[in-house]
């Protein structure tokens, strides 16, 4: 946890986050309710390393009331979004994974640094970084091919490990911006 050597393998566990969407009405006659799932994989940390995350990163929340922040139970390192997806496709989609992560050992990683994407000049996602880069970008890329035989494209943009802390509601505001640099930057 940024600057604490905390590493966070020992208990994270890679696990898939879902939402359910019901249909606002029932469907016609003689047909069957169609259930999705938003999907994502994700590597859940333990619950002390999302506490201490959440707990450095105050100086950003005080800072900008324009971000939508994660709370501290949600915080996770997402490695692949999988969208809305028919709930008969899980089985499948988990056998995939489970396939592509067991060729990996676990990972001990450290915080880094905070950063946005695109940039803090104009943030939409505001984040904190991890080490081990490489093994994450190997970790993403084999569960990107192990899904390819069920569809789902591989990831366009370069993997960049990190922890989502908050997401920018519209446009901000230079002052804004400016503050949370100043704040990311303690």
């Amino acid at each position: 946890v940024r600057g604490s050597g905390t590493p966070l393998a020992a208990t994270a566990s890679l696990t898939w986050r879902s939402s359910c969407r019901w249909p606002a009405r029932h469907p016609p006659s003689g047909t069957r309710w169609l259930v999705t799932m938003r999907l994502f994989l994700a590597i859940n940390l333990p619950a002390a390393v999302r506490d201490r995350i959440f707990q450095d990163a105050e100086p950003l929340r005080a800072a900008s009331a324009a971000v939508k922040w994660v709370a501290a139970p949600s915080l996770h390192v997402t490695l692949k979004f999988l969208g809305e997806q028919d709930e008969s496709r899980a089985e499948d989609i988990q056998r995939a994974v489970s396939g592509a992560v067991s060729m990996h050992a676990p990972l001990n990683v450290e915080t880094t640094e905070f950063g946005a994407f695109p940039n803090f000049h104009r943030p939409r996602v505001v984040w904190l970084g991890m080490t081990a880069e490489n093994r994450f970008r190997a970790l993403a890329g084999d569960i990107d091919r192990a899904l390819a035989p069920l569809g789902f494209a591989p990831e366009a943009r370069a993997f960049r490990a990190h922890v989502t802390l908050g997401r920018v509601r519209g446009e901000m505001r230079p002052p804004d911006a400016k503050a949370l640099v100043q704040a990311a930057a303690l």
